[in-house]
């Protein structure tokens, strides 16, 4: 009399699955074949009580062509539950307990790491919301990629300074949260600012060398924006000249946004805003240029450009004042 069936070499097995990778379940045993099936599912693989699982990108009942390997397909989400794992001979076959399976990987609704940090600054994450640890699967030089944009199935991003696929800070053997320091990100330049600006997909690998394809949040790397003043400094010397008479805009009349003598060298500390009609230079980002919205009867004496947080006096060459 010959038996068919999986073999349980020391009781059942446990299986593991990441988010983000394919969940795969090998079986050996005798007398395997197609006609036998692997149903995931919580509770006793014979209980009235038992549901299925049911989570994002897996199937709970699984086919294959040799009966011995099984794929439930990829993980959108992780669980903090312990699925048991049922062999059947058929599909309407009684199941007998095979092993376990955990899913593990950020939560569901927690895939949300979202970091904001700004240009020039330091930046750093900590992913603290994993189901499973170093110890369940995760290497100890678990890496991270950025990706602009995109949801980790692409090509790494180009970032800054020598920050490429960072390792996480001192990780523990069963640490459930990660910590990545992302350095400062830089640019110098506009071109520099418009490829370090924007936002990032947060993309995970379990062994350091790939794939990297566990979303576990996003990154959004501002620029500096240029603030405009709240105080109106009225001993400035106003950089609007009346073209009427030719001189400096009276007291009375509503000012620009002006600078002190020295021009280019004009800090924040150093402008003068209008009180009103200026709303278009507030939070101007790298390289971006505000005009001098000045009031009737007066000139322009230039603009100002942001650059890197500072606005620094652009004077037009060659103003006439008109009289």
């Amino acid at each position: 009399m010959s038996m068919s069936g999986p073999i349980l070499n020391e009781g059942p097995s446990v299986f593991r699955c990441w988010v983000g990778f394919a969940c795969e379940i090998a079986v050996t045993g005798q007398g395997l074949s197609s006609q036998n099936r692997l149903l995931v599912a919580e509770g006793a693989c014979n209980s009235t009580n038992r549901s299925l699982m049911s989570l994002s990108g897996l199937s709970s009942l699984a086919t294959s062509s040799s009966g011995t390997a099984y794929a439930l397909g990829t993980a959108m989400e992780a669980s903090f539950t312990t699925f048991v794992v049922c062999w059947l001979a058929t599909e309407s076959a009684a199941g007998i307990d095979f092993g376990t399976l955990s899913v593990f990987g950020p939560v569901e609704g927690t895939q949300g790491t979202h970091v904001t940090c700004r240009l020039n600054e330091t930046c750093s994450i900590t992913l603290d919301s994993m189901v499973g640890s170093l110890g369940d699967g995760f290497d100890q030089q678990s890496y991270l990629q950025l990706e602009k944009g995109g949801s980790c199935s692409g090509s790494p991003a180009t970032v800054w300074g020598n920050l490429t696929n960072p390792v996480p800070q001192s990780p523990l053997e069963n640490a459930t949260s990660l910590t990545f320091d992302l350095l400062v990100p830089s640019a110098q330049e506009v071109a520099e600012t418009d490829l370090v600006v924007g936002n990032y997909s947060l993309c995970l690998s379990l062994n350091g060398t790939g794939p990297f394809s566990m979303a576990v949040g996003s990154l959004i790397v501002e620029d500096v924006p240029c603030e405009v003043p709240s105080d109106i400094l009225d001993t400035l010397e106003p950089a609007c000249l009346s073209s009427d008479s030719g001189l400096p805009a009276a007291a009375s009349e509503e000012f620009c946004l002006v600078a002190l003598e020295g021009g280019p060298q004009a800090t924040l500390s150093r402008l003068q805003v209008v009180p009103a009609g200026q709303e278009s230079c507030q939070g101007l980002q790298h390289g971006s240029q505000c005009d001098l919205n000045c009031p009737a009867g007066t000139l322009a004496s230039g603009y100002f450009l942001c650059e890197h947080g500072i606005f620094y006096h652009q004077g037009f060459k060659g103003l006439l004042v008109l009289s």
